[in-house]
């Protein structure tokens, strides 16, 4: 068998996605540190390098080898088995305010649309994944235009189908899913292993943002987790203001350096390895105590805005009155459905929000075909706005 130097395995990419089995990895719960149950020693590599392993994890080597574990960056988790049930968990994470506002919220989501609400796990036909799949992309595509931001998930959507469709078939991932009538209109898509759900990626559609989707879609993902009995819920790595109102537990990736010990060699490279890897994380937490990190994230998003950046039109709210059928005489009604008026979709269910107001209820009509003046009217109040 062909000895390789350093073998470095993604944790993520091989455990959860793949769920192969690796020669250097006993279990991914007992105790960390070295495996003297079995001193047969395979000498597949001098060194391996298990990279983005939570810490919690604590990973044991096979075969008589070691493990040098080394903290690289910060992930966040809920720790399910320290709350009773899910609503002892919302009292002791959310104010009554907050509790309310995630009611609110949902009432007039359900109210304004026709809304429902599906976790897709398990064998379904393979268009429907397919079609959840283009509907995400196509959410987070928007979603990140709107920020002015680079997504980096989006150039590998192929490989993200052809791996989650089979572990969601096989119960071992799902969809979390909002409807209108028949549209996606939020997904988050989450990962089980073991007795932890681990939430992989998320995205609303922009035009429904004033309803808290995101909020809405994380209540569901935790009360199911809590109702399946899981212990943990890992929101895995990226810092979002969401996470940490979410959370209750924050722990490290790591880097394991796997090594054979009765290897010299082996060693000395696992040891000199271990020295670089920390040296390279003590300058990185260095560079962020002076915001160093900071600037670099400006600089790049200055650069994608520099090549892509698009004029954008703003919503200036001229009126809000009762409604007065003489003030329609003269207008151009219009749909919502028609692609050249996409743009409003945002700020008119802003205004069902608002007014409590029901999508059917609605009527939306433009001025001379001159301006950019627009008029929506609900069950009960009338709204102009003007696009500038």
């Amino acid at each position: 068998m062909q000895t390789r130097l350093v073998i470095p395995i993604d944790f993520i990419r091989e455990f959860l996605e793949k769920r192969t089995d690796s020669p250097y990895v006993e279990t991914l719960e007992p105790e960390s540190g070295c495996n003297k149950k079995n001193t047969t020693s395979t000498h597949l590599a001098s060194c391996v390098i298990l990279f983005d392993v939570p810490e919690y994890l604590n990973i044991q080597p096979k075969k008589a080898w070691c493990a040098i574990p080394i903290n690289t960056f910060k992930g966040s988790l809920l720790h399910l088995k320290n709350y009773k049930n899910f609503e002892d968990y919302l009292k002791a994470s959310f104010s009554s305010k907050k509790r309310a506002q995630f009611k609110m919220a949902e009432r007039r989501l359900y109210q304004a649309f026709p809304i429902t609400y599906k976790r897709m796990f398990g064998p379904a036909p393979i268009e429907t994944y397919h079609n959840l799949f283009d509907a995400f992309y196509t959410m987070l595509e928007a979603r990140f235009l709107e920020k002015d931001m680079k997504n980096d998930e989006l150039p590998h959507w192929e490989h993200y189908k052809q791996v989650m469709i089979p572990l969601i078939e096989k119960k071992q991932a799902f969809f979390s899913v909002f409807y209108d009538g028949l549209t996606p209109i939020s997904i988050s898509l989450n990962v089980i292993k073991d007795q932890v759900i681990y939430g992989y990626m998320k995205c609303y559609d922009i035009d429904y943002a004033k309803f808290s989707l995101g909020f809405l879609d994380l209540l569901k993902v935790t009360q199911w987790a809590f109702e399946a009995q899981f212990e943990r819920f890992d929101f895995l790595k990226g810092h979002y203001d969401y996470k940490t109102k979410w959370v209750d537990t924050s722990y490290y990736f790591q880097k394991l350096i796997i090594y054979n010990p009765e290897s010299i060699w082996a060693t000395l490279l696992a040891k000199a390895m271990a020295f670089k890897i920390h040296s390279f994380y003590g300058l990185i937490k260095i560079l962020k105590s002076v915001k160093v990190d900071v600037f670099i994230k400006k600089v790049l998003q200055w650069h994608y805005l520099y090549y892509h950046k698009k004029p954008k039109q703003h919503v200036v709210l001229i009126e809000n009155t009762h409604i007065k059928e003489e003030q329609i005489q003269g207008l151009t009604p219009i749909s919502l459905n028609n692609p050249s008026y996409k743009f409003l979709r945002k700020a008119v269910f802003e205004f069902l929000y608002h007014q409590q107001d029901q999508i059917d209820s609605l009527r939306v009509f433009k001025k001379e075909a001159t301006t950019q003046t627009y008029v929506i009217i609900g069950s009960k109040t009338m709204q102009t706005l003007s696009y500038v």
